[in-house]
């Protein structure tokens, strides 16, 4: 789902010369998606009681109240720290994207966004984003073996992975001249990287 979620900015880039300005900008707005659907991740994981092993070995873990409304607590707490980091980078994504921020970034010739290719980006970026946590966390069991601390953590080490290297290695694009088969290659290694994340958990184990 994620693969088929990249490939839309990745055909923009092939097919219809989407810039560096605008994938940078879609993929910070996408780090926020990953952001609320931790808030899900974490709900869905602390609302569990103490699991139980069943008689044919199956894992059970029984949903209690006390640990529903602390799961909330802990998810809302989480995504007012996770929304200050997101909101304090989104001035420096938008002045790298405009050719500012640093000295020489206005070689890039970079002179902002296109709003349109941002909410087709987004929207299939978003959307890949869902149907993984869908399809591996609920439908695939996923919260039976991940850590506290991996719910709590991996969000933050995702997106400054994920931001640095687009905003260096975009960089560097722009300055010999963002030709389409490097950019392309940087679409591809950020898909790489956020499959890698989303494989970093082991599946449960009935």
């Amino acid at each position: 789902a994620i693969g088929v979620g990249n490939l839309i900015p990745l055909i923009g880039v092939l097919l219809f010369g989407w810039d560096l300005p605008s994938i940078l900008v879609m993929y910070w707005i996408e780090t926020g998606m990953i952001g609320l659907v931790n808030v899900l991740k974490i709900r869905k994981s602390m609302a569990l009681g103490r699991p139980t092993v069943a008689a044919d070995g199956s894992v059970e873990r029984p949903i209690v109240r006390a640990a529903m409304t602390g799961s909330w607590l802990l998810a809302l707490m989480w995504l007012l720290a996770y929304g200050i980091f997101w909101a304090i980078l989104g001035p420096f994504v938008i002045q790298i994207a405009n050719g500012g921020f640093y000295e020489g970034a206005s070689q890039t010739g970079w002179s902002g966004a296109s709003a349109e290719v941002i909410a087709w980006g987004t929207v299939s970026l978003a959307g890949g984003q869902v149907v993984a946590y869908v399809l591996d966390y609920v439908i695939g069991r996923r919260y039976l073996t991940v850590t506290s601390l991996e719910l709590l953590r991996d969000p933050f080490v995702r997106i400054l992975t994920i931001l640095a290297t687009i905003a260096a290695g975009g960089v560097g694009i722009a300055l010999i001249g963002a030709p389409v088969g490097f950019l392309a290659a940087m679409v591809v290694a950020k898909t790489i990287v956020e499959i890698r994340f989303a494989q970093a958990a082991p599946a449960p184990v009935d």
